[in-house]
């Protein structure tokens, strides 16, 4: 009878009906599967990423939008009779995260593009309800360049160069950290925008991972988004949904740099300090590649830390959170790895 409800929440049914006590602290979306599931159903939908990244600073003029990718549709127009290539009607709602220079930002685009029926209860008590059909039209990173900072201003233009597309949007919501003058702006702007604070309302968080359950989230392959999904955690004790720190590796781990060396992140840190720049082995959709990183530091002194052990029987030392990508191009922390996961 209660199938249902141990496939979409293990964690939250062993609680509730099983009586089973489980970690205060636990994954928000215990079905992580589920999440890359929504991705490749959207790959297999056509769906694609509307940016030339998935992470971008804003401030290089190689980054722009990919507006071919973007929900467009052919209708006739009544006064000329010829078909228009125009964007789907919104409303369209974006939700920017807002951050210091440390972090990153966040800007996320979406619409509704129908409804389903969906069962709830089971047995005599089964219910169906009508729940709309949401497509992710961009979900887009923004970092700071080195030794630069984020322009907020320019987040502020990919939302005009939507508009000027056709896009309708029904509002445009920040988090509540330094909105204040952007909300304004996009106001004078003749936008509708206010604050909404993910950390004193978390319904936003929940009725984004119900419609993951549902198969109701419409979303291209977004491995950053993907990871922020599968590491968000629940407090039971304060109710709190948020991400956990970065993860960190133990200094003693060595990583493999382009120039051939193979130094400890201890020895990163003191050969490069906080002020240059070194070409590491990265992964993208395109395969193996080679990318700028920085800035090694100690992040999490005193932390807990784990042992990975791979098939070669390299251990690798790492906090808990921190992420690892596996074959499928998700992600899993590190505490959440089994001897049935293949590493990339």
């Amino acid at each position: 009878d209660f199938k249902e409800e141990f496939e979409k929440d293990p964690d939250g049914a062993a609680r509730d009906f099983g009586g089973i006590s489980v970690l205060s602290i636990r994954p928000f979306i215990g079905r992580r599967d589920m999440i890359t599931q929504m991705m490749a159903d959207g790959v297999a939908m056509g769906l694609k990423h509307p940016f030339t990244a998935f992470t971008v600073t804003l401030q290089d003029e190689h980054e722009h939008l990919l507006t071919d990718y973007l929900d467009w549709v052919d209708e006739l127009d009544p006064v000329t009779k010829k078909t228009v290539r125009k964007l789907r009607d919104g409303p369209y709602y974006a939700h920017i995260d807002l951050s210091k220079n440390i972090d990153a930002t966040g800007l996320g685009i979406v619409h509704i593009v129908g409804s389903k029926q969906i069962s709830r209860g089971f047995g005599r008590e089964k219910k169906f309800e009508t729940k709309p059909i949401i497509r992710v039209d961009l979900a887009l990173e923004i970092v700071a360049p080195q030794h630069g900072e984020i322009r907020i201003s320019s987040i502020r233009e990919i939302l005009y160069q939507l508009r000027d597309l056709g896009m309708q949007f029904g509002m445009v919501s920040y988090d509540t950290w330094g909105s204040l003058e952007s909300i304004q702006t996009l106001q004078a702007e003749g936008f509708t925008a206010d604050d909404l604070s993910v950390d004193t309302d978390p319904a936003p968080y929940e009725m984004t991972k119900e419609a993951i359950y549902d198969s109701r989230l419409q979303c291209y392959e977004m491995p950053v988004l993907a990871m922020e999904l599968a590491t968000l955690r629940k407090d039971d004790k304060t109710g709190r949904i948020d991400h956990p720190p970065h993860g960190c590796f133990a200094g003693n781990v060595r990583i493999a740099l382009a120039d051939g060396t193979v130094p400890t992140f201890e020895e990163l840190a003191q050969r490069f300090g906080s002020d240059e720049e070194f070409a590491v082995y990265s992964m993208s959709p395109a395969g193996v590649g080679i990318s700028m990183a920085g800035n090694p530091r100690v992040t999490c002194p005193n932390a807990e830390v784990l042992e990975v052990v791979v098939d070669n029987w390299q251990v690798i030392e790492c906090t808990p959170d921190h992420p690892f990508m596996l074959l499928d191009g998700s992600f899993l922390p590190a505490a959440d790895l089994r001897e049935s996961h293949r590493l990339m």
